[in-house]
């Protein structure tokens, strides 16, 4: 019946307050072990919604690590040791794995016998239900984890809350990540998906791939008790309040109304994103973040390396909040642009083994944060200038919001779709204008799902290896692989410099001139702008 109601879909996430789904392989195989042995195990806390057509959804206030691990080695994803072998879940066990055994399931081997799995499938879990309106759930949801087991003082302010600032924490955090949703509510099996796993697992998004562990900012264990999101919410509170915020644990606490706020801190947080807007302020952000992704590939170095020049330095978090900010300062608070990269590499090359090489063992302030944030930002402004007088060789956000993207069609797949490009791959280099029919017809399809719907068809992107390598073959364009998933990123300059378009616009102007020359474009004009 559990796992039934897993396939079913009726399992829900709320990401507004979920913690993510971190457990290793082997904290799952510990949790299946126990189930084997007949343990006793914790309760499991659902809120019990009634939807229309008599239909019931559950959604998980406690319990999602261990529910996850249940069906994940129902799925054959890992084993669990039985006399001394690592053996697998007999998909013939169940009536629902029998059905989508050969098809969505594979059988692994070897299997663990079947009396075993007929007495795993016949575990009975430990539920509780509750019927409780939304303000209910958060409330339990929040005491449960506030109150019980241990979890770090980030977790802690991100349980269960609710508000301008978490929302923020949390929607820029998992943008950084690349574990985004595109609504709050995730049926559990998605959730899989977008999950931090570590080598073993064949689906979510590795942790040794995240920006902040591949630059050695935030290590994989601070990751999962989301020191990632702490270090974020570190940066918001000095966009938000000015220089003389303390970068300490007990403002965060007030601004996550954890203690008391005698100097009205969270208002004025609060009242600052409202005047800003929220949306505005995680655009900033990303544009700061994606001027930095361009200079650390351009370095051909990690964040730590560029910075210190030695994988073993300390004081990371603290320097990507100086580096940070000092951009931060310099693009949106003075508006000004990136025009001189290679310089800016140049400046930043070191530059912490130069001027933050005690970083770690200084005492960590507003006076001291400020300090070196000037310092730093009078180094780079060099290399920055007004809008209108040259050239900006950033990036406008589209580094991330491509992964971000690609990470959403992972789990909203039927809103995205992607093509290598518009010329055909055969070698005779035609201009498929029956392909702009086909999108044409596929962001109808997209946007028609239900209101404020969005659908994205991106160029330059194949989910098929042979069609990135024969664009390689045909325009000498190398590719990449996306965080090890079926897309490839091969981009459209082959295609711009193949077939003698003078640039991009003039390509995009092709583009164009094909939709509006398309036979059925009257039927599409809700889509096309």
């Amino acid at each position: 019946m559990v796992y039934n109601n897993y396939v079913c879909h009726r399992y829900v996430v709320n990401r507004r307050y979920q913690r993510k789904l971190v457990w290793s392989i082997q904290e799952k195989a510990a949790f299946m072990d126990s189930i084997m042995r007949s343990y006793s195990v914790p309760l499991f806390l659902l809120a019990q919604n009634n939807l229309a057509d008599n239909k019931v959804q559950y959604e998980i206030i406690d319990g999602m690590q261990r529910l996850n691990a249940v069906f994940a080695f129902i799925e054959n994803e890992f084993p669990i040791k039985y006399e001394g072998k690592e053996c697998y879940f007999d998909l013939d066990t169940l009536a629902d794995t029998m059905v989508q055994k050969g098809k969505s399931l594979k059988q692994k081997m070897p299997k663990l016998p079947k009396e075993v799995c007929i007495k795993i499938s016949n575990y009975q879990f430990p539920f509780s239900f509750v019927i409780a309106d939304k303000k209910d759930i958060e409330e339990i949801f929040q005491r449960i984890n506030s109150y019980g087991k241990k979890l770090s003082e980030q977790e802690i302010r991100q349980a269960g809350a609710l508000g301008l600032f978490p929302d923020l924490i949390r929607k820029t955090s998992a943008y950084v990540r690349g574990d985004v949703s595109l609504t709050d509510l995730v049926p559990l099996e998605e959730m899989r998906k977008i999950s931090l796993t570590n080598k073993g697992l064949n689906y979510g998004i590795d942790i040794d791939s995240l920006f902040w562990t591949e630059n050695g900012i935030v290590t994989k264990a601070n990751i999962r008790v989301s020191r990632d999101e702490e270090l974020v919410a570190h940066i918001y509170s000095y966009i938000l309040l000015g220089k003389d915020v303390a970068p300490s644990s007990h403002t965060l606490n007030i601004l996550y109304d954890l203690d008391d706020d005698n100097e009205n801190i969270a208002k004025r947080a609060n009242d600052a994103i409202q005047k800003i807007g929220l949306d505005n302020l995680i655009n900033n952000f990303r544009k700061v973040y994606d001027v930095l992704l361009t200079v650390i590939e351009k370095s051909n170095q990690n964040f730590k390396m560029l910075i210190f020049k030695d994988a073993k330095a300390s004081g990371a978090v603290r320097t990507f909040q100086i580096i940070f900010l000092s951009l931060y300062d310099l693009i949106i608070n003075e508006g000004r642009s990136l025009v001189k990269l290679d310089s800016l590499v140049k400046d930043l090359d070191g530059i912490g083994k130069r001027h933050l090489k005690d970083i770690s063992g200084r005492e960590w302030n507003a006076k001291y944060r400020t300090e070196k944030i000037k310092a730093i930002r009078g180094i780079i402004e060099r290399d920055f200038d007004r809008k209108d007088s040259g050239e900006d060789v950033s990036t406008e956000n589209w580094v991330s919001q491509l992964e971000n993207l690609l990470s959403l069609s992972i789990t909203e797949g039927g809103q995205y779709d992607f093509k290598q490009g518009f010329y055909s791959l055969d070698g005779k280099g035609k201009f498929e204008t029956s392909l702009i029919d086909k999108i044409l017809k596929t962001l109808t399809a997209e946007v028609n799902k239900g209101p404020n719907t969005h659908g994205y068809v991106i160029i330059g992107v194949s989910d098929k290896k042979e069609d990135a390598l024969r664009i390689k073959e045909l325009y000498g364009t190398e590719f990449r692989s996306f965080k090890g998933t079926r897309f490839f990123v091969s981009g459209v300059n082959g295609e711009i410099e193949k077939f003698h378009h003078s640039d991009a616009e003039a390509y995009l102007r092709k583009i164009k001139d094909a939709i509006k020359n398309n036979k059925g474009i009257d039927s599409y004009t809700s889509v096309v702008s």
